[in-house]
């Protein structure tokens, strides 16, 4: 029997006594057998058996059974927006969490973009002279910063 953490809290609720919100709890939540159970309460197994059908009596009385959109399984809720069983959440929770770890280790790591330091006026200057001498041209810081685009 599958429940929902809204259903569980509406069935601790309605819950007769503590011993079966305790069994509810080691049954539904920790996912226990009745032997086990039996074993840490330090009851027959026989009353926690019958706990767990006064249990299972009050979900069906007081929760809505609905299918599962997802595996077409049935579960117990008091959410009226519910349309996806717990199980169905938790390994759509696991799939997405599966995919950002693939994410994270096939990520290239981003290397950052030197920038590059400005020449200063002088350097450009210095450039400019040379480059008039080697072509025996007259051309003005202007010219020349346009001819190189710098």
């Amino acid at each position: 029997m599958i429940i929902d953490n809204f259903g569980l809290s509406t069935l601790f609720e309605l819950a007769i006594s503590g011993r079966m919100r305790k069994v509810i709890r080691l049954h539904y939540v920790n996912k226990f057998t009745e032997k086990e159970i039996a074993e840490q309460m330090g009851y027959p197994e026989s009353v926690i058996v019958s706990e767990l059908i006064v249990a299972e009596q009050i979900i069906k009385k007081e929760l809505k059974s609905k299918q599962c959109d997802k595996c077409g399984k049935p579960f117990y809720t008091s959410n009226k927006k519910a349309i996806v069983c717990p199980k169905c959440i938790e390994e759509n929770r696991k799939l997405i969490q599966k995919t950002k770890e693939n994410k994270k280790e096939t990520k290239q790591p981003t290397t950052k973009v030197k920038k590059k330091k400005p020449k200063s006026i002088y350097e450009i200057l210095r450039e400019k002279e040379k480059y008039n001498k080697v072509n025996g041209t007259n051309l003005s810081y202007g010219d020349y910063v346009l001819l190189k685009g710098e």
